[in-house]
């Protein structure tokens, strides 16, 4: 929303501008007259005796700040996640005894904590937090945090007539609810998406500090929702950011931890132990006796490790060199076992699904891989945090359906400009058994099968990604897809921005996407 309103005194003097919403405000309550659609009078009874040059009349007489506070904000009982959070007291960068709130964690538990507060109609506010968090080693592309302001409203038809019954208050309370969780507004704040108003050193990281402006227009009631998943935040009470100056402005650009952290930046650098060996370290006992034996100790078993393992990559590369044709072991297949060169046909695709194990990678990237000619063939068990690349290729929908029977959680499939033929086979849709939970799949670009969108939501679980943008769903109406094949699901995302797509896909989407995210700018509906 945009100033675009200009304020003026009664001599004609700019004393600042102010909001759409905001200026309507203020003629409803007498306080300003319209001169234009764009320009509103003030009359000097209510224009402040100084007025700062550096802070417009706006921000200094028509903003109102409301502060995080930790008690306040509880459990969000909307969200049916895990909600891993703890409120405590801390110590924050002032060195300040203070109340906090700590949520999520790194693991796959989506957690929400909400506060609700009243507040004035068309009135502008801000709210003032900090938090600490976004350090994540394992660098997870699926990890949230976010920010929301939410408008609360009473449907109006309650209050009509009281005597409506409590079943038909319920639904017509949601049907609020549902609207105002589609006026929220959300922020997202992973990796500095959006960029806090401070950032300051704190504790070989920052502490960043927000200063989120918003207008009330006609609600009466403001929720405010923190949302944490894969990463564990803190966040902290925020009164006045001057007397954070004296501390040190951080500089984004190391993710992990800063230059002159004793991990160094991205990793373990110079040395066993990081460039200082610990140095700078509260809880380092470097005056212990034991310490200079204990780290031999653990050396020795780390050689021991490392020793194993090379002799057990050794023995393995024996054991290749005896499959290679010619004993040839400079094959690209040799080294990558699961790569494209080995999958010619569905056949080839299965085995190589077959021999993948957690946390390994199949590519089957420019390459084609038509239908099968009879029963589907097995692929193994599901498999958890692997990578499917399958960018540029052409895919029957039944080797595309052993991909998606393979995922499990935490799996990334990345399709950008591939083309997936139809799922043809009777009963697929039932076999797809086990949810794959924080999937994140990339298809933007893609020409794909009705089907097989069917396919994927069948198969992904809550917390997962959807890339549809630029891609085009080929419809498909002689098969039948059942319209609860994507329902239950909490916290996905599906981006259709600039799509096309068939209606009865679109509708089983949209009408399944309760607690998510759907974009779906300029897509187009066959």
């Amino acid at each position: 929303m945009e100033k675009n309103v200009t304020i003026i005194d009664e001599t004609g003097k700019k004393l600042g501008s102010t909001y759409p919403k905001r200026a309507e405000g203020l003629v409803k309550k007498g306080r300003a007259e319209y001169v234009s659609d764009f320009c509103i009078r003030m009359p000097n009874a209510h224009v402040p005796a100084v007025v700062d040059k550096e802070i417009t009349m706006e921000d200094k007489d028509m903003s109102k700040v409301i502060g995080f506070d930790a008690r306040g904000f509880k459990i969000d009982p909307t969200c049916k996640g895990n909600n891993v959070a703890s409120r405590m007291m801390v110590t924050d960068a002032l060195g300040n005894n203070v109340e906090a709130y700590e949520i999520g964690d790194q693991w796959n538990s989506w957690t929400q904590i909400s506060c609700d507060i009243d507040v004035e109609e068309n009135e502008d506010y801000e709210f003032l937090f900090a938090e600490t968090g976004d350090i994540d080693p394992k660098d997870s592309s699926n990890a949230v945090f976010r920010f929301i302001v939410m408008p609360i409203h009473e449907n109006p038809d309650l209050k009509k007539n009281e005597n409506t019954p409590d079943w038909m208050k319920a639904s017509k309370q949601e049907e609020a609810a549902n609207d105002d969780w589609e006026n929220r507004f959300q922020y997202n704040l992973i990796r500095r998406m959006y960029r806090p108003t401070m950032e300051k050193c704190w504790k070989d990281s920052s502490i960043r500090f927000y200063r989120i402006p918003f207008n009330t227009g006609d609600a009466k009631k403001i929720r405010f929702v923190f949302v944490a998943f894969n990463r564990p935040f803190t966040i902290y009470p925020v009164k006045n950011f001057e007397a954070y100056s004296e501390m040190e402005d951080y500089i984004p650009g190391q993710d992990f931890f800063r230059k002159d952290h004793p991990f160094g930046n991205k990793g373990f650098k110079g040395g066993k132990f990081g460039p200082d060996g610990f140095k700078g370290f509260n809880w380092r006992p470097e005056n212990s006796a034991g310490f200079k034996e204990a780290e031999a100790f653990m050396g020795n078993i780390s050689a021991s490790i490392g020793k194993a393992v090379r002799d057990a990559f050794k023995e393995f590369e024996n054991l290749q060199k005896g499959f290679c044709e010619n004993g040839n072991r400079d094959r690209k297949h040799n080294k990558n076992p699961y790569s494209s060169d080995t999958v010619k046909d569905i056949e080839s695709l299965a085995k190589q699904l077959r021999g993948m194990y957690n946390g390994t990678d199949i590519e089957v990237a420019n390459t084609t891989v038509g239908e099968c000619q009879g029963e589907i063939p097995g692929c193994g068990v599901p498999v958890t945090g692997c990578r499917f690349e399958l960018g540029n290729s052409t895919l029957s929908g039944d080797a595309f359906a052993l991909i998606l029977k393979k995922l499990d959680v935490g799996c990334c499939v990345d399709a950008g400009n591939v083309r997936i033929g139809r799922i043809a086979h009777t009963g697929f849709f039932e076999s797809l058994k086990g949810r794959a939970y924080a999937a994140r799949i990339d298809l933007g670009n893609a020409t794909i099968d009705e089907t097989a969108l069917a396919a994927i939501l069948i198969k992904i679980g809550d917390a997962s990604n959807v890339d549809l943008s630029n891609a085009t769903i080929e419809a498909c109406d002689d098969v039948d897809i059942p319209e609860d094949i994507f329902t239950g699901r909490e916290h996905v995302v599906i981006n259709l921005s600039n799509a096309t797509i068939p209606r009865r896909i679109y509708d089983i989407i949209k009408g399944g996407l309760k607690e998510g995210e759907l974009t779906d700018e300029n897509f187009t509906i066959i």
